[in-house]
């Protein structure tokens, strides 16, 4: 009985294990597609490294919260909060993203402001 609630444990830590890494890569591949969509829209390198500094610093925060976090539970509580810290950001990104029309993003960002009052995204000729 014991060994079978054992093995049940691993089996879910591992389970949440995998999710962990999913969720990691996901993440890094959605700054990497936001980095890459930025600099096609606005052939700006300053964007993107407002992008780029905006991850290092999220990373850098995100360690300051789940360093004690980590610390102090065990390994399959730290893991489930950053799984759900992790759905809850998807579910804000996902209510921001679908809230608004699409011709608002790239107007209504830090990164009009880096580029300039005469920019639009969809005017020809533009791309420094």
């Amino acid at each position: 009985m014991l060994g079978h609630l054992y093995m049940n444990n691993y089996h879910l830590f591992y389970r949440i294990l995998a999710n962990n890494l999913l969720a990691g890569v996901t993440n890094n591949l959605v700054w990497f597609a936001l980095t890459f969509w930025v600099y096609l829209e606005t052939q700006s390198v300053l964007a993107t490294s407002w992008i780029a500094g905006t991850f290092a610093i999220m990373g850098m925060l995100g360690g300051f919260v789940f360093g004690p976090i980590v610390d102090h539970e065990r390994k399959k509580t730290a893991l489930m909060y950053s799984s759900l810290f992790s759905l809850a950001a998807y579910i804000v990104g996902a209510l921001v993203y679908f809230s608004y029309p699409e011709t608002t993003y790239l107007a209504r960002t830090v990164l009009a402001g880096t580029l300039g009052p005469d920019y639009h995204p969809n005017a020809r000729g533009y791309g420094g």
